[in-house]
């Protein structure tokens, strides 16, 4: 298996962000995988990015042509295929970038604000554990109404299979292929999400005394509060699922021992480098006069990578004339 560094964003001083873990996202889980080189999970990447952005535009624009689009950010499933696809077109950029960087590193990530990593590791936590509710809920309580619809057509088969079905392969496409891995207290932020919908429905009841759902509606009495509860232990259920779902690829994907096809991937940086990095950095402290840096961490990480671009290609440069010797009389 290739040698990936496997970096860290940067530590938070947060507290909140420190136990939810987001500062221990590493960037390079994003673009990589256990089985597959990273340009191949870059080229299947292609066709999920694809498809997800015709199914988001066609149903815009059949929402629009039924007079539907009114309430089209009304359905937790339109958030779901959003987040979705936001986060497939998001890992899409940055894993174009990613290949394009020699020796290979997430400088895209590593680079951009702190805050846009966070919202990237909620985003994923919401996508893998609402692609098995939506799917779910669907099937099981509310597909009667296009299954009973006679006059049903096949673009509206076609939407609701993509909402609804595609969307689950795509999900378990990018935990399978990915190495990604998710925190257990992000249960906490994925279930107060689900809460947070929740209240935006009786906000819209309120104003249109229309429930989106109909399993939400309080005048079946006491069977809508099982409602409730069901969907509130299905979110928790459907969150655990996808730990389990990610240990067993994480205990397979260490038995598996692939060769990237680029083998110019950044190493991990040894004591000696990691010495000479430090010492290098305070020298120049020293001699600039100019004070301490306000990000001490950030600028000896930064170091590190210049260090390695520096010395990976020497080592290339080195193996290139040391391979022409043979040429000299």
């Amino acid at each position: 298996m290739p040698p990936y560094r496997d970096e860290r964003v940067d530590s938070s001083d947060s507290k909140i962000i420190r136990w939810l873990k987001l500062d221990q996202f590493e960037p390079e889980r994003a673009v990589s995988s256990y089985f597959v080189s990273s340009k191949t999970l870059f080229m299947i990447r292609i066709p999920l990015v694809l498809y997800s952005a015709i199914v988001m535009w066609a149903d815009i624009i059949y929402s629009i042509q039924r007079n539907e689009i009114d309430h089209y950010f009304a359905y937790f499933t339109r958030f779901t295929f959003i987040g979705l696809h936001a986060y497939l077109v998001t890992t899409f950029c940055h894993h174009y970038r990613y290949l394009r960087c020699q020796p290979k590193h997430p400088a895209s990530f590593l680079n951009q604000s702190s805050i846009l990593n966070y919202l990237y590791v909620f985003l994923y936590h919401t996508i893998v554990t609402y692609n098995i509710l939506t799917p779910t809920v669907y099937w099981a309580l509310l597909s009667g109404v296009i299954l009973n619809d006679e006059q049903a057509t096949s673009v509206d088969w076609w939407v609701a299979v993509s909402l609804h079905g595609s969307t689950f392969l795509m999900m378990i496409t990018e935990v399978i292929m990915s190495r990604m891995i998710i925190y257990k207290r992000m249960v906490v932020v994925v279930f107060c999400t689900v809460l947070t919908y929740m209240v935006l429905t009786f906000i819209i009841y309120a104003s249109e005394k229309w429930w989106v759902y109909s399993f939400l509606d309080w005048s079946q009495g006491a069977s809508c509060s099982i409602w409730y509860i069901a969907v509130a232990v299905s979110v928790i259920l459907c969150f655990f699922l996808q730990l389990g779902i990610h240990a067993l690829r994480e205990k397979i994907g260490a038995k598996c021992h692939v060769v990237d096809d680029d083998e110019t991937i950044m190493p991990t940086p040894s004591e000696e480098e990691k010495a000479y990095g430090i010492d290098k950095l305070k020298g120049s402290d020293d001699d600039s006069h100019l004070g301490q840096s306000p990000h001490p961490h950030q600028d000896e990480k930064r170091y590190y990578s210049q260090t390695l671009v520096e010395s990976s290609l020497a080592s290339h440069i080195t193996l290139g004339a040391s391979s022409t010797d043979h040429l000299a009389v």
